[in-house]
């Protein structure tokens, strides 16, 4: 009875704070970030003329993303495959902080909602704050990511290196490795985000109980969105060339409503605990 009140109550105070019209604005943000990401990879892809990798990159995102998202993120990838533009890896990399820093800066506005605090920081601070997060929890997803898209291409790499020859049983448990590194990272990144985001110091109180919430809330609203859009949705019909987009949109709004709701659930849980939050110091006046 207690979590269904919980979970009542993260519903309704969802709705008061507005957060599908945060999650819109999130996934606008997200998708600023991710074609940086994609020119960055086939930049490296294209240095290194790795072939095979590429060829395990584009099968494994066509098996691991909705099928009219996976042809649009491949579609790009492929066209920056042929490219060979001086400087691509640093512009990449420079666009790429620039745009996942503004994504960041974004989601601390928005987890202040979600968390009832006010914004009391200097511009500056929330700068580099959210640097800072794009370094740590950034790297934590793509680590995350990198696993679930080339964990397979990883093995025989293990393999060859593994000490007496254990690539049999190091076959066995790879699978059980890869995901539970993949769950291991995405929680970093989502508990990093819960504890430094906001302009207030949540307790470590249910804490991971509102990452596994919204973890669990990603992957089966991802898994259902998937089979949504593989075998019901007429985005091409509707939007032509641009349904690849507007899938794509929908997956990253998916994405940004179950951190928000995650966080929704952790401040419902704090108050229903009682538990104590460090609140933010005011801002001293200049004289």
């Amino acid at each position: 009875m207690r979590w269904a009140k919980l979970i009542q109550n993260t519903v309704r105070a969802a709705g008061e704070d507005d957060l599908l019209n945060w999650s819109a604005a999130l996934a606008f943000y997200f998708l600023f970030a991710l074609f940086p990401a994609i020119l960055i990879v086939a930049a490296l892809l294209g240095t290194f003329d790795l072939q095979g990798l590429t060829q395990n990159l584009v099968a494994a995102l066509g098996r691991h993303l909705p099928q009219q998202v996976a042809a649009m993120v491949v579609g790009e990838l492929d066209d920056l495959l042929r490219r060979h533009v001086p400087g691509l890896i640093s512009t990449g990399i420079v666009v790429l902080l620039y745009s996942a820093s503004q994504g960041f800066t974004a989601l601390m506005a928005a987890l202040n909602v979600a968390y009832e605090v006010p914004e009391t920081r200097s511009f500056g601070r929330r700068t580099l704050l959210a640097l800072g997060l794009t370094l740590s929890a950034g790297a934590a997803m793509a680590l995350a990511l990198g696993l679930v898209v080339l964990g397979e291409w990883a093995l025989p790499i293990l393999a060859r290196r593994a000490f007496l020859n254990m690539s049999g049983a190091l076959g066995r448990v790879w699978p059980v490795i890869r995901w539970a590194a993949t769950v291991a990272f995405l929680a970093l990144a989502v508990r990093l985000l819960y504890r430094y985001a906001p302009n207030a110091r949540p307790s470590a109180s249910g804490g991971f109980a509102a990452v596994g919430f919204a973890l669990a809330l990603w992957i089966a609203a991802s898994a259902l969105f998937a089979v949504y859009v593989d075998h019901f949705s007429y985005y091409a019909a509707v939007y032509g060339s641009l349904g690849g987009v507007i899938a794509l949109m929908l997956w990253l709004y998916i994405l940004a409503l179950t951190l928000l709701l995650g966080a929704e659930f952790h401040n419902q849980l704090l108050k229903q605990r009682g538990a104590q939050r460090e609140m933010p110091r005011p801002r001293k006046k200049a004289a």
